[in-house]
């Protein structure tokens, strides 16, 4: 009877344990997501900042200031 019981106990903390790490590797896989993320909004917002610092019309050579 005695050894039933340190069974029982021995599963409810294994599984208990087990969750947790579940849930831990939750929380990391999340907080790479959302470094993952991070990076691609920082190479968008480094993409459009040149966009912004060359225009287009200097990027196809088109020449505004010679117009008659």
């Amino acid at each position: 009877m005695r050894y039933k019981v340190l069974l029982l106990v021995f599963t409810v903390v294994c599984a208990s344990c087990a969750q947790r790490e579940r849930n831990k590797f939750r929380i990391q896989q999340m907080e790479r997501e959302a470094e993952r993320n991070e990076e691609v909004n920082q190479m968008k917002f480094r993409l459009l900042k040149r966009w912004l610092v060359f225009p287009l019309k200097d990027v196809c050579g088109f020449n505004t200031n010679n117009v008659n």
